[in-house]
């Protein structure tokens, strides 16, 4: 069996912390420097193996200066899981009730 490729990881780190903002350095340890945003592009549109988009969003960037002065930008994910459907026959029994 062929091992989880990097988009397949990442999936797997977003489902392990949802709702949790995650840093882009988080995310560059999972994902790989160079890729990381290229692979939760991937995820948001459904383009890996699994083929479902996953609703992942982005928190406005920020910046904080470190200790030589030097301006960092931040920038943060969360995935926010699927909610269920909510059962048609519950739907139906609550229209009745009201």
């Amino acid at each position: 069996m062929k091992p989880p490729g990097l988009n397949e990881q990442l999936a797997a780190f977003f489902r392990a912390h949802p709702y949790q903002w995650l840093s882009m350095y988080q995310l560059a340890q999972v994902a790989g420097t160079g890729g990381w945003r290229t692979r939760v592009s991937n995820l948001t549109l459904g383009q890996w193996s699994e083929g479902v988009r996953m609703n992942i969003e982005l928190r406005k960037p920020y910046y904080t200066i470190d200790a030589n002065g030097r301006r960092i930008t931040h920038s943060d994910r969360r995935y926010i899981p699927p909610q269920p459907a909510q059962d048609l026959f519950e739907v139906m029994e609550s229209e009745e009730r009201a």
